[in-house]
């Protein structure tokens, strides 16, 4: 494992002590196993927090869960290597060829896990089962401004869109593609049929889905050649899983939990940067927090280095009044967090119509994401301090997306955490705009400068349009801005991993210690 440099000391030391670990590890036979069972280890078992609700690619957007089984499966055209950069996956080519159009030529010979070949027609018909209203995709947005997507014989697929779109390269990365004439007599939540790495053995969505290697899979050929996605939703069984060589991989874990395992000489465990950002979402269409006041007060109410530094045990800084860091090269310098004054919040409170608080639901998942229910309980308490009675609704992870995202019935406050994507922001952006299905905050300003960003004839262009986006939300307080979420991880010395700021896990590219 090699991982990146940090901005912070708390997560340098923590990055440090992890290469000292693995320097030292990969000295000794197989890091701490015999050369012979490292060479015979042919399964692997990662952990997961939370259910595979579906194996549906059209569904695959938990960047911990549906997303670590469906890219075992299938493939997209492009996809970004562990060092950030977009390479091809089916595609082994893509050009604009006009301000307004993009072609992809399909790598030869690449088959589905049935055999049947892969076509430009399956490209076309995955791309418009996500467009289809019907299939309810929360991926449908980032196909809003497509016109056609054609098939230009069997081997290229031809994008064309209202503008120009300079980041529709990188919007594809998270579009996986299905058998276009299986799916028809199939049911693509329960079973599988792709060009990815792996076949499906098994598919138990609260318990343990099984994969299998495929040897002619066309990429990167699997290190273990069977893999086991286990759904361990509780962090305690997971570190206990890992301790006793049940499970082989974890992420997520709270950086205390990282500290205890530290003295296990059969892991290593450690933390990395992350593209991803922790935040308290607002619903903003319904008082009190329709009123800017209010959500200027709870932001000045939160002392978020306290937070960081007691639960995440200063592996991060505040966020600087933005939901993306400086991972992203549209990230605004500009900003800085809000200060923490509890008595300014106060008196924004009282101006607005609330100066004894008031009282509202806290929704939260429960261990699924980083820290999930101790920061929304240091929050929670924080807001108490200045009248707000925010009550806490720890919920499992896949009843908390349906009630946050097509269920429309999310708390006065959500826990969220954005990223877990490429150094392209647009997916997030979009999530905030008017119809997303988890967008409950709507700016005139911001959606304006979005749209404008998405149409940007150069990255440049387009890195500016969401710079100005950045600070109109910062402006508007559309969101608690809390801090970016470092990636902790606990692996065993038997297997070798590649670390990633996308937070993306390809079970394919692990591989047994030696």
């Amino acid at each position: 494992m090699s991982p990146r440099s940090t901005r912070s000391g708390a997560l340098s030391k923590l990055v440090a002590t992890t290469a000292a670990t693995v320097v030292a590890a990969c000295a000794l036979a197989a890091c701490g196993t015999s050369d012979d069972a490292a060479a015979t280890k042919t399964s692997l078992s990662i952990a997961l927090p939370g259910a595979i609700e579906s194996i549906d690619p059209s569904k695959a957007n938990a960047t911990r869960t549906t997303v670590v089984a469906v890219a075992s499966l299938y493939s997209t055209l492009v996809q970004y290597d562990a060092k950030g950069g977009l390479v091809g996956d089916l595609a082994e080519s893509w050009e604009q060829t006009a301000p307004d159009t993009w072609k992809f030529r399909l790598r030869p010979g690449i088959t589905f896990s049935d055999g049947s070949a892969f076509t430009a027609e399956d490209v076309v018909f995955s791309v418009e089962r996500i467009r289809d209203p019907a299939t309810a995709s929360i991926l449908a947005s980032k196909f809003s401004d497509l016109v056609s997507v054609t098939a230009e014989g069997d081997d290229v697929v031809a994008f064309t869109t209202k503008g120009p779109k300079v980041n529709l390269p990188a919007e594809l990365r998270s579009v996986f593609v299905l058998d276009s004439e299986w799916a028809k007599t199939h049911d693509p939540a329960k079973e599988a049929n792709g060009t990815g790495p792996f076949t499906l053995a098994a598919y138990n969505p609260q318990a343990a889905t099984e994969l299998k290697a495929r040897p002619d899979y066309h990429g990167t050929a699997a290190g273990f050649q069977n893999v086991t996605l286990t759904v361990l939703t509780d962090e305690a069984t997971r570190m206990s899983a890992l301790q006793t060589g049940d499970v082989d991989v974890v992420f997520g874990l709270e950086p205390k939990s990282i500290e205890h395992l530290r003295s296990d000489d059969s892991l290593d465990v450690g933390a990395t940067p992350s593209t991803r950002t922790i935040f308290v979402q607002f619903d903003a269409t319904k008082a009190p927090f329709d009123d800017l006041r209010v959500r200027q007060a709870l932001n000045y109410a939160v002392d978020k280095k306290a937070i960081a530094d007691s639960i995440l045990l200063g592996t991060v800084e505040p966020s600087p009044g933005q939901l993306f860091n400086d991972l992203y090269p549209s990230y605004s310098p500009a900003l800085s967090a809000f200060p923490y004054d509890p008595d300014k919040a106060r008196a924004l409170l009282s101006e607005a119509g609330y100066p004894n608080g008031f009282t509202t639901e806290f929704l939260t998942s429960n261990g699924s994401q980083l820290a999930d229910v101790s920061i929304s309980q240091a929050v929670a308490a924080q807001l108490a301090e200045v009248g707000v009675t925010a009550t806490l609704a720890p919920t499992p992870y896949v009843q908390y997306l349906e009630r946050t995202n097509a269920g429309r019935n999310p708390g006065g406050l959500t826990y969220r955490s954005y990223g877990g994507g490429s150094s392209d922001p647009s997916g997030q952006l979009r999530a905030f705009l008017p119809g997303a299905v988890s967008s409950y905050w709507t700016n005139d300003e911001f959606a304006a400068a979005v749209k404008e960003g998405l149409a940007a004839p150069t990255p440049e262009a387009q890195a500016a349009s969401y710079r100005r986006a950045f600070e109109i939300m910062n402006a508007d307080a559309s969101s608690l801005f809390l801090f970016p979420s470092p990636q902790t991880y606990a692996i065993s010395k038997a297997v070798k991993a590649e670390l990633r700021t996308d937070e993306w896990v390809f079970p394919n590219t692990f591989t047994p210690a030696t």
